[in-house]
């Protein structure tokens, strides 16, 4: 098995969604009224995988997102909640 591929393939796969904690039950806009968000594109390239893969994974319930208009958006506390929890440590 190619570890890169599963590697990438399983960023998510330990982060159930009891994990990551459903955007604004713990992060209320008022105590941080700066909220950064990233977009589909720029969490693709984050994570070197396909919009499409991202939408997989929005729709199934594992990548929290943000609907605004058209536009899907990632809070950058969440995303960065799912990298700590998926990091490998040998």
């Amino acid at each position: 098995m190619n570890t890169k591929k599963y590697i990438r393939s399983s960023v998510l796969a330990d982060a159930p969604t009891q994990i990551v904690p459903r955007l604004g039950e713990d992060q209320q806009t008022t105590e941080n009224p700066t909220v950064q968000l990233l977009t589909r594109g720029e969490l693709s390239r984050r994570w070197n995988l396909s919009i499409e893969t991202l939408k997989r994974w929005e729709k199934s319930g594992k990548l929290p997102f943000i609907k605004l208009g058209k536009e899907v958006r990632y809070r950058i506390t969440v995303v960065e909640q799912i990298e700590n929890i998926s990091e490998v440590t040998k």
